[in-house]
């Protein structure tokens, strides 16, 4: 069975059609399980951590499965212009990027909350140092007077052994 959409419609062939959107079906709804279970994994270690569970950080997976579904309608579109293609019989394109998903959500679901906070915590002073970019230029500058000024001092040290 070759699954070919657009010659399906061309043919009226509707019952391969609908096997054909079973399948379309199956794998967004693999990729919607993935984020649901980063979802529930994300909650549970919250429970653990006796953190607030904010309906920002909700909202933040709602976001994050409306992007997961463009992207999974842009690799159907994909699909269908390979099914103009002869030998072209299953919908590798959204096949690829439901694996994708799943694969970023179980790195999700596997990290430990340590490493997600050092990222936030980075992303926090670059956010600061966007935000102030004068004051990190002059922490910068008395950094770099200060690695000058020791320097000099380790270089009159080995001098004076010397």
């Amino acid at each position: 069975m070759k699954l070919l959409y657009i010659k399906d419609i061309i043919n009226q062939d509707f019952a391969a059609l609908e096997v054909k959107i079973y399948v379309l079906v199956a794998l967004y709804v693999v990729a919607i399980l993935a984020v649901l279970l980063d979802l529930w994994s994300g909650i549970r270690k919250a429970k653990k951590r006796k953190e607030f569970i904010s309906s920002y950080g909700l909202r933040k997976t709602v976001k994050k499965m409306v992007k997961y579904l463009n992207l999974m309608l842009c690799l159907t579109l994909i699909d269908l212009v390979l099914t103009l293609i002869e030998n072209i019989n299953l919908p590798f394109a959204t096949m690829v990027g439901t694996v994708i998903v799943c694969v970023i959500e179980l790195k999700s679901i596997i990290e430990k909350h340590d490493q997600k906070e050092k990222v936030r915590d980075a992303a926090k002073t670059l956010s600061v140092i966007v935000q102030n970019p004068t004051d990190f230029v002059r922490i910068l500058e008395e950094f770099d007077k200060s690695k000058i000024n020791e320097t000099k001092e380790n270089t009159n040290q080995k001098t004076e052994k010397l």
